[in-house]
């Protein structure tokens, strides 16, 4: 017999009790213990998994700005092949521009600038530079003519040299001064055949280059006084008017002695205005006669230097 509770039950029915709550509580313990063993190995496979899964991720936003840099770089390399690409576009424009606007340049075969037709030309003698330029070597060898530079060397004051060379040439007789004219006379007549041989050299283009460039510096600021251009000796000079035609006419008065140039082309002036339409007529009709011929002659000049 078997007390459970208050109540008294039969052996049988006491063991077959005993029995399963023994069983129960061994399945009890076996499934704690299977939970107590599978906890850690559950811990660890799923702190793997959570690893794995934050290793990918980082990977994945690793990749991620990878790409963004890589796409980064190309993009300010394309945009830098852009702006290359315009700079050198522009600075060719520019180039071309300038090339365009200063129509005196010109290069030879090694991309050397060709000078300018007025930087060969043969420079005029003068006696007195003559003179100055025979003085200038003796004067300076003198102790008198030396002076200390701001950096401490030896120089020449070439202002005081040019002071005593005009003073020199100032008391000089006209008899010593001759065998300098007579030079002069030597070097003038050499001055004017090389003059010659210079200007009969140049050619139409060198001579469009160089009133180009006269053209241009007329627009400066700082200019000589005078700037003269170049005159092609081939091609066809304008018509007198009927005036000049008027003027220079076998009939026609002498300038009187004494009178000035412009007086006496002031006093013709009014006198051709006097005339009536039919003393001007042939005066007119010639001048209409030259310049036909001068247009017919001006086309030829332009078509046979253009081909």
């Amino acid at each position: 017999m078997l007390f459970v509770g208050a109540r008294l039950l039969p052996r049988a029915v006491a063991r077959s009790s005993a029995t399963s709550l023994v069983s129960q509580v061994r399945n009890l313990s076996l499934s704690a213990a299977r939970r107590t063993v599978a906890t850690p190995v559950l811990s660890q496979a799923a702190a793997k998994s959570s690893s794995t899964a934050t290793k990918s991720r980082k990977s994945a936003t690793a990749n991620t700005k990878k790409n963004t840099a890589t796409k980064k770089d190309e993009g300010a390399k394309a945009s830098g092949t852009k702006k290359n690409n315009k700079k050198t576009a522009s600075v060719s424009a520019d180039k071309k521009k300038k090339e365009e606007d200063r129509p005196w340049i010109k290069q030879d075969a090694n991309g050397k600038n060709v000078p300018l037709p007025y930087t060969l030309r043969p420079k005029k003698p003068s006696v007195f530079v003559m003179f100055a330029a025979a003085r200038f070597p003796i004067l300076r060898a003198k102790p008198e003519y030396s002076l200390t530079k701001k950096d401490g060397t030896r120089g020449v004051d070439a202002q005081k040299i040019s002071g005593a060379v005009g003073e020199e040439w100032k008391a000089m007789s006209e008899a010593d001064k001759q065998q300098w004219n007579d030079k002069f006379e030597s070097a003038l007549a050499q001055y004017e055949a090389d003059y010659k041989k210079w200007k009969s050299s140049l050619t139409r283009e060198d001579i469009e280059r160089q009133n180009a460039f006269n053209r241009h510096r007329r627009t400066l600021k700082t200019r000589p006084k005078r700037i003269i251009n170049l005159v092609d000796p081939l091609k066809p000079k304008k018509p007198p008017i009927p005036f000049w035609l008027y003027l220079n006419r076998e009939e026609g008065e002498q300038k009187p002695a004494g009178m000035r140039q412009a007086e006496w082309v002031r006093e013709q002036s009014r006198a051709y205005q006097a005339l009536s339409e039919a003393e001007k007529g042939p005066y007119e009709e010639q001048f209409a006669k030259n310049k036909e011929q001068y247009n017919r002659a001006l086309k030829e000049y332009n078509e046979g230097t253009s081909a």
